[in-house]
């Protein structure tokens, strides 16, 4: 897609070539897209390269770039909806605040052995049928805790965390779900292992990903 295309054709969207969510996500658009609104590139066209922020150069969601700014997440999937027949209703989810439209999840892929997916459960309610991949084997759904590390990135269900220059007496942990909250199984000052508050671990000790259990799992060794 050249510049000229792609000034002339305004809303366009980007995807992930290789991930089979993403695919999935524009093959669900392309076919309500009756007047032909959006045009569609990969992520790693040559345009996408050229143009795209440094920020949003490994996004692994759909990005929309509308009028000369890039969307992602909740509010390109708002943005993408309205400009569909029959969908237009969905402006009035503008009126609902970020974070409840920013409820966000991430999907492993076992055959791609990779994160295929990170996106937020609105979008999904539209674009993907979140309830086929829970059935399948071959995803696992790991949810965004909400909280951030000391260098302000997402801590999501199955990320790595280190802070052991604030607590010595454990090593990286994991952060899994357990009796209705986040947190990590943490060796403590006797030895003995117990499950600390996700929260906690945050506002006290500062903690930082250093990996996860999928990519980086001898980091638990």
């Amino acid at each position: 897609m050249t510049d000229t295309e792609f000034q002339r054709n305004a809303t366009v969207v980007l995807f992930d070539g290789p991930c089979t969510l993403c695919n999935k996500s524009v093959d669900w658009i392309h076919s309500r897209d009756f007047y032909d609104t959006f045009t569609f590139a990969s992520l790693t066209s040559e345009w996408a390269k050229a143009h795209l922020p440094e920020h949003l150069k490994h996004e692994d969601s759909v990005v929309l770039y509308v009028n000369g700014q890039f969307y992602i997440r909740s509010k390109a999937a708002l943005l993408i909806l309205e400009r569909l027949p029959g969908y237009r209703w969905t402006r009035i989810f503008n009126l609902v605040p970020t974070f409840l439209r920013d409820f966000i999840y991430r999907i492993w892929g076992i055959k791609e052995n990779k994160y295929v997916m990170t996106a937020s459960l609105y979008e999904d309610a539209e674009f993907m049928p979140l309830n086929e991949y829970f059935k399948r084997e071959n995803y696992i759904i790991q949810e965004y805790t909400g909280l951030k590390d000391i260098n302000l990135n997402r801590i999501f269900e199955g990320d790595i965390l280190d802070f052991t220059a604030r607590y010595k007496q454990t090593g990286p942990v994991e952060v899994i779900y357990y009796g209705a909250s986040f947190g990590c199984v943490v060796t403590d000052d006797g030895g003995l292992k117990e499950f600390w508050n996700l929260s906690h671990i945050v506002q006290q000790y500062y903690p930082e990903i250093i990996g996860n259990i999928f990519e980086n799992p001898e980091l638990l060794k």
